[in-house]
């Protein structure tokens, strides 16, 4: 009985997807999903916010600027680290 449920719920979704899929010319709202991944390949990492910073590989290096020590890392920005 379960089983039975569930290929039916597979046919229902395989008929969603098939009614999705035709070709027209007007504009869908999901045809610019390209253009969002192309944005979030763009984003740069922000800074963590930190009361004790501190250098996590020996790629990361200190900076001082506007009195706060940062943390910057070329080899992975996720080491990226600003002193509150």
């Amino acid at each position: 009985m379960l089983f039975n449920n569930f290929r039916l719920g597979l046919q229902r979704m395989g008929q969603a997807v098939n009614a999705v899929k035709h070709v027209c010319n007007h504009e869908h709202a999901h045809s610019n999903i390209n253009m969002q991944h192309s944005f979030m390949n763009n984003v740069s990492r922000s800074y963590k916010i930190r009361t004790a910073v501190k250098k996590f590989c020996s790629e990361c290096y200190i900076a001082r600027r506007k009195g706060r020590v940062y943390v910057l890392c070329k080899a992975n920005p996720k080491h990226k680290q600003k002193q509150a």
